[in-house]
C-alpha cells in the first residue's frame, strides 16, 4: 500500500511540475504601438499573439479616424490582456469601472487572407480593423448605468493591406471588478485558427455532456436510495462544474448559443460553480471518510462556500469577485486537507480510498494549476476539465466495484431463498387446491393484491373472463386493468395507503376507483383489507363485477334528465344556443390571434352553462381542454360538432324552432324602416319608432340566465349541501348586449355553492339550509345585479397568502384594505382551491366576470363578513336606446 501511494504521489508531482513548466508567458509582439510581422518568420500556422505595448487612451472612446487626426491624448502603452486593476501606468489611477481605447499598428507582407481571433471579449467592446467596424459586443458608454456588457469570442478573416494595418478597440467595463481587458488577440492563417476554435467548442460540449450525464446519474442513485448522501453530493459537484464549463470553458458554449446573455449572469454562473463545487466535494469526502476528514473541518469549509454562493447571487459583478483571492486560498487549503485525509484513509485501507485519491489528486492538481494561472503566477491552458474527467472516471470505477459486490450478495441471497421456497411450494399447493375448487365456480371476480400491487395466487376463474386476459400470480394490478396513467397512480396510491396503515382503512380503501373500463366492459371494483392478529393489513381483497349494463342504464337516465331539463327551459336554451355559437366563433378567432386567456374565459363560461342544462359530457370535454397547456382550434370545432350532433339526434323531441308569432328582422329591413322614418317622420316620431323596434329585440333576463336556480340547488346536493336559490327581477327585458354578463353569472353562483355555503353541520346558528339570492334591478340608466350568499365569507388571510404566492401582492402589503384584498379573487389564475375540479380551481370564472364587467364599462364591488356571507354587486350601464326610452317614458 505504501509503495503504491509513493508511486502515485510521484506521478501527481510530475503532472503538477509539467503543467507549470510546459507553458510560457509568450513573446511580446508590440513595441510602442507597432508590431512588425513583415520580417522574420512568424508562425502564422500556429497563430501569433498580438500582446505587448499597444497605444492606450484611458477614459477616452476614440475611433481610428480620431486617433489619426490626433484628437486623443495618449496615456501610455498597455497590453490588452492586462487587467486595468493590475496595470501600472505613470500618473494614471487605473480602476475597473471605466472606459478606454487600445490602438495597434501592425505590418504584414503579402495579400494572403489572414484571420484575427479574439478568444475572449468580456466587456462592452467595439473593434475596428483598418478603419472599419468588424464587431460590436454589448453597448458602449461612458456612463456605467447605460453600458451593457456581454462575453463572446469571434474570428474575423480579412485581406491585409501591404504595409501598415491597424486595430482599434474601444472598451467600457462597469460590470466586473477585475476586467478591463479583451484577452489575448491572435493573428494567423484562417484554417488553423478556425479548427482551433471548433476544437475548443467540441471539447467543451463533450465535457459538459459527460459531466451532466454523470450528475443526473448520481441524482438518480440518491433518489432511489436516500440513505446515503454521497451520490447527492457528487451529483451536485458534477452539475456545478458542468454549468461552470458552459461559461468559463475555452469554447464559451453559452456565449455561442445565447450571445445576448448578460456578462454578469455568466460571471455568476461561473463563480457559483466554484462555490457549490467546493461545498459539494468537501461534504462528499467527509461523507465517505468521516473518521479521516472531520466534520469540524468539512462543515466550516462548506458553510463558507455556501455563504459566498449567496453573496454571488445577491450582489453585482463589482462586489463578489473581490473575494476571489480569498476563496482561491480556501480551495487550496480544503484540497490539501482532503488530499491528506484521503492518504490517511488509503493507509487505513478504507473502502475505495485509493481509487478516490487517484481521481481527486489529479483533479486537485489541475485545479491548482488553473488557480495559479488565474493569479498570473503561471500561464497554462485551462486544465480543470481534465481533472474533472479523471475524478469522474475513478468514481465510476469505484461505483462499478460496489455494484459488482452488491450483485454478488443479491445472487447469494436469492439462491438461499430459492432453497427455502422449494420445500414450501408443495405445502402451499396442497393447501390452496381445496380453496381453488370453490373459487373456480364463483361468477364474480375475487383476487388478492400484495403490498407491491401484484396478484397473489388464489383468484377466481371468473377473473380471466372479466379482465379479458389470462392472469397469473405476480401480475401487476394496474397493468392487468389497462387503465390510463392517472387511474394507475390512483390505484398505486390507494394500495400504498392501505399497507402504510397511517389512515383509517375505510378512508384508504375509499381512494380505490369504483369503476374502470376494460375492453368493452365497465367493471365495478371494491376493496377490503385482510388484517393479521395485530390489525396490520396483509392483503387487499378486490371484488370485481361487470356493471356495463348498469352504467348504460345510468347514462340513459342522465340523458333523459338532460332532455327534460332543456324542455323545461326551452326559451332560455334557445338563447343559450345563440350565445354558444357566438362564443365558439369568438374562441376560434381568439386562438387564431393567440389570446389564450380569452379562450379560457370563453371555455369556462361555456362549461358552466352546458352543465346548467345537464350537458355534462360536453362540459367534461371543456374541463379536459382547460387542463391542457394549449387549446387547439380542432378541440373547439369538436365541441361544436358534439352539441350539434346532440341537437340533431333529438331534433323532433326538443322542437327548438320558434312556433310563436315571433319573427327575426334582417338588418337590411331594419335599416330600410329607419330610412323610411327619417324621410317621413319628425324627430319625436323617429325616436319612438327606433325604440319600438329595439323593444321587439329585447328578451327577459330569465332567457339569458337559464336554469340558474336549479343549477345551484343541484350542485349543492351533489356536494352534500342543503341550500335554496332565489332569483328576483328576472322578468324585466334587457338588450342582448348584456348577454355575456348574464351568462357569466353562473360562475358567481357555482363559486358561492362550492366555496361559500358550508356543509350543514358547519353552519352553526344560521340553520342547515344555505341561502343564495340573485336580485336584478333596473334604473333609468343602469342595471344593478346583486349575488348574495349567507356562507362562510371571504378569508382575507387565505386570499393574501395565495396572492403573495402568485406574485400579485405588493411589497407594502400591510396597509391593504379588505376591498383591495377582495380584488385579488378576480385576477386571472387566482383560486384558493387546493385541487382543480370540474367545479372550480382553475381561477378562470371570476376573472371572466371581471373582464365582462370591464368591457361593459361597469363596476364590480365585493362585500363580505367572515362567517356571514359574501355579496357581489355589479352595476352596468344600459344601452343607449334603453336610456333614451326611459327618458321618453317608454319601458323596454
Amino acid at each position: 500500500m505504501g509503495f503504491m501511494l509513493c508511486r502515485y504521489a510521484s506521478f501527481v508531482l510530475f503532472l503538477f511540475l509539467s503543467l507549470l513548466t510546459s507553458t510560457s508567458k509568450g513573446m511580446a509582439c508590440a513595441n510602442s504601438g507597432l508590431c512588425d510581422l513583415s520580417t522574420g518568420s512568424p508562425r502564422f500556422d500556429l497563430g501569433v499573439l498580438l500582446k505587448g505595448e499597444w497605444q492606450f487612451y484611458w477614459q477616452q472612446l476614440l475611433s481610428p479616424q480620431d486617433i489619426e487626426q490626433g484628437k486623443g491624448t495618449l496615456s501610455g502603452y498597455l497590453s490588452p490582456d492586462v487587467d486595468w486593476i493590475d496595470a501600472n501606468l505613470p500618473g494614471i489611477d487605473m480602476h475597473a469601472g471605466s472606459f478606454a481605447t487600445y490602438h495597434l499598428n501592425f505590418n504584414l507582407s503579402g495579400h494572403e487572407p489572414m484571420t484575427l481571433w479574439f478568444p475572449r471579449m468580456p466587456s462592452a467592446v467595439r473593434v475596428w480593423l483598418n478603419g472599419q467596424v468588424i464587431q460590436t459586443i454589448g453597448e458602449l458608454s461612458t456612463d456605467g448605468k447605460e453600458a451593457t456588457a456581454r462575453q463572446r469570442q469571434f474570428l474575423h478573416t480579412f485581406i491585409p493591406k501591404s504595409g501598415v494595418n491597424t486595430i482599434t478597440i474601444e472598451i467600457s467595463n462597469y460590470s466586473f471588478a477585475y476586467h478591463g481587458w479583451v484577452g489575448g488577440i491572435v493573428i494567423g492563417k484562417p484554417e488553423p485558427l478556425r479548427d482551433s476554435l471548433v476544437d475548443r467548442i467540441v471539447r467543451d460540449a463533450i465535457s459538459f455532456g459527460a459531466i451532466l450525464i454523470m450528475a443526473f446519474y448520481h441524482f438518480y442513485l440518491w433518489w432511489m436510495r436516500k440513505i446515503r448522501l454521497s451520490p447527492l453530493y457528487f451529483g451536485s459537484f458534477c452539475l456545478a462544474v458542468g454549468l461552470r464549463s458552459l461559461v468559463a470553458g475555452q469554447g464559451q458554449i453559452m456565449a455561442q448559443v445565447f450571445p445576448e446573455t448578460p456578462l454578469e449572469l455568466q460571471l455568476k454562473i461561473e463563480y457559483i460553480g466554484i462555490a457549490i463545487g467546493l461545498a459539494a466535494l468537501t461534504l462528499l469526502v467527509h461523507d465517505l471518510y468521516p473518521r479521516e476528514f472531520k466534520k469540524y473541518v468539512a462543515y466550516p469549509i462548506a458553510a463558507i462556500a455556501g455563504a459566498w454562493a449567496l453573496l454571488i447571487l445577491g450582489s453585482s459583478g463589482n462586489i463578489f469577485p473581490r473575494f476571489l483571492r480569498f476563496f482561491q486560498l480556501l480551495v487550496a487549503f480544503a484540497g490539501t486537507w482532503e488530499i491528506i485525509s484521503l492518504v490517511v484513509a488509503s493507509l487505513r485501507r478504507r473502502e475505495g480510498a485509493v481509487i478516490f485519491l487517484m481521481g481527486f489528486g489529479i483533479f486537485f492538481t489541475t485545479g491548482l494549476a488553473d488557480i495559479l494561472s488565474a493569479m498570473e503566477i503561471t500561464e497554462s491552458p485551462p486544465m480543470s476539465h481534465i481533472g474533472t474527467f479523471a475524478l469522474i472516471f475513478f468514481q465510476s470505477i469505484l461505483l462499478s466495484k460496489r455494484f459488482d459486490r452488491a450483485f454478488d450478495q443479491a445472487e447469494r441471497a436469492e439462491r438461499e431463498v430459492r432453497v427455502l421456497n422449494e420445500g414450501l411450494e408443495q405445502k402451499v399447493k396442497e393447501r390452496t387446491e381445496e380453496i381453488n375448487v370453490i373459487l373456480r365456480n364463483v361468477s364474480s371476480g375475487f383476487l388478492l393484491i400484495n403490498r407491491n400491487g401484484k396478484l397473489r395466487s388464489g383468484f377466481t376463474e371468473s377473473c380471466h373472463q372479466l379482465l379479458d386476459t389470462r392472469l397469473k400470480a405476480g401480475d401487476a394490478l394496474v397493468e392487468i386493468l389497462k387503465v390510463d396513467q392517472s387511474t394507475k397512480q390512483m390505484l398505486r396510491g390507494a394500495v400504498a395507503q392501505v399497507y402504510e396503515n397511517f389512515l383509517p382503512l375505510d378512508v384508504a380503501l375509499s381512494q380505490i376507483p369504483s369503476r374502470v373500463k376494460v375492453a368493452q366492459r365497465t367493471l365495478g371494483i371494491s376493496g377490503a383489507a385482510l388484517v393479521d392478529s395485530a390489525e396490520r393489513p396483509e392483503a387487499i381483497l378486490f371484488t370485481i363485477t361487470d356493471v356495463s349494463e348498469l352504467q348504460e342504464a345510468e347514462r340513459s337516465i342522465l340523458h333523459n334528465e338532460m332532455l327534460i331539463h332543456i324542455l323545461r327551459e326551452r326559451a332560455s336554451f334557445r338563447v343559450f344556443l345563440e350565445d354558444f355559437r357566438k362564443e365558439i366563433a369568438q374562441s376560434l378567432s381568439a386562438i387564431e390571434s393567440g389570446c389564450d386567456r380569452e379562450v379560457r374565459n370563453l371555455l369556462h363560461t361555456m362549461k358552466g352553462n352546458l352543465g346548467a342544462f345537464g350537458m355534462h359530457q360536453m362540459a367534461e370535454m371543456i374541463h379536459e381542454m382547460e387542463g391542457r397547456s394549449h387549446v387547439k382550434a380542432d378541440d373547439i370545432r369538436q365541441l361544436s360538432l358534439s352539441v350539434d350532433s346532440l341537437l340533431r339526434d333529438n331534433e323532433s323531441l326538443l322542437e327548438l324552432e320558434e312556433k310563436s308569432a315571433k319573427f327575426e328582422l334582417p338588418q337590411e329591413d331594419y335599416d330600410a324602416i329607419i330610412d323610411w322614418g327619417t324621410a317621413n317622420l319628425d324627430s319625436r316620431q323617429r325616436q319612438e319608432l327606433r325604440l319600438m323596434l329595439k323593444r321587439a329585440c329585447q328578451k327577459p333576463i330569465r332567457s339569458y340566465v337559464g336554469p340558474l336556480k336549479s343549477t345551484a340547488e343541484a350542485l349543492g346536493k351533489r356536494l352534500g349541501k342543503t341550500l335554496k336559490c332565489q332569483i328576483l327581477g328576472a322578468d324585466m327585458h334587457v338588450d342582448e348586449t348584456l348577454s355575456p354578463l348574464l351568462r357569466n353569472l353562473v360562475h358567481l353562483v357555482r363559486n358561492a355553492v362550492d366555496h361559500g355555503i358550508e356543509m350543514p353541520e358547519d353552519r352553526g346558528d344560521k340553520g342547515e339550509q344555505g341561502q343564495i339570492v340573485i336580485d336584478f334591478k333596473k334604473s333609468a340608466q343602469t342595471l344593478r345585479i346583486s349575488v348574495k350568499d349567507d356562507g362562510c365569507g371571504l378569508n382575507t388571510l387565505a386570499i393574501k397568502a395565495k396572492a403573495k404566492k402568485l406574485g400579485l401582492l405588493p411589497n407594502q402589503d400591510q396597509n391593504l384594505s379588505d376591498e383591495e384584498i377582495y380584488r385579488f379573487i378576480f385576477a386571472p389564475g387566482f383560486s384558493t382551491a387546493e385541487e382543480v375540479s370540474d367545479i372550480s380551481g382553475r381561477g378562470v370564472g371570476m376573472s371572466s366576470i371581471s373582464a365582462v364587467v370591464e368591457e361593459l364599462s361597469g363596476t364590480l364591488k365585493v362585500e363580505s363578513r367572515l362567517g356571514l356571507g359574501v355579496s357581489v354587486l355589479i352595476e352596468v350601464p344600459l344601452s343607449r336606446e334603453q336610456v333614451l326610452a326611459a327618458a321618453s317614458g317608454f319601458e323596454i
